[in-house]
């Protein structure tokens, strides 16, 4: 005929799923947490350092990864050896795997200093610190607000991750 029809839907799964455990050895036992300051060649871990806290996690409850894939489209001959053609195509995410710090500072109460005050800013700048990293760790104050405090920042994976196109 001079018109056809296609449709197609799938649902696929991530299949890949070892190098969340795989991650999992960052922690202790396995992987020292060590401090990063200038050591001197003869000592680059001082005696006795701890294992630290662990940097990775994975949420016991995540569900496996999918999509959903659909599209419809419609062709139509005009006229010999040519033809119309329309077409739509969705796709959409359910529980994608996404990284979140357990240890996060609310950026509003980290940057507000810095922000607020044009010459503490102009002094970081000026130091050569990176501004990211200092104002992510801006002393007791920021620690006094962080869930876990002082311990480094835990990225636990999980799977509240969605999203829709189409």
């Amino acid at each position: 005929g001079k018109m056809s029809i296609r449709a197609g839907v799938g649902q696929f799964y991530q299949r890949e799923r070892l190098s969340n455990g795989l991650s999992m050895a960052n922690n202790s036992p396995f992987s020292l947490t060590a401090p990063s300051i200038d050591r001197t060649l003869d000592v680059p871990v001082p005696p006795g350092q701890g294992t630290g806290a662990p940097n990775f996690g994975v949420d016991p409850s995540n569900q496996i990864p999918n999509t959903w894939q659909w599209n419809l489209t419609v062709e139509r001959e005009v006229f010999r050896d040519s033809k119309l053609e329309l077409a739509y195509v969705g796709n959409r995410g359910i529980h994608l795997l996404r990284y979140t710090d357990a240890n996060f500072v609310n950026p509003p109460s980290s940057w507000l200093e810095y922000s607020t005050n044009s010459t503490l800013l102009a002094n970081l700048i000026a130091s050569g610190e990176d501004p990211a990293t200092a104002a992510a760790d801006a002393g007791s104050a920021n620690n006094g607000l962080r869930p876990f405090g002082r311990t480094p920042a835990c990225d636990p994976l999980s799977d509240p991750g969605c999203g829709n196109f189409g």
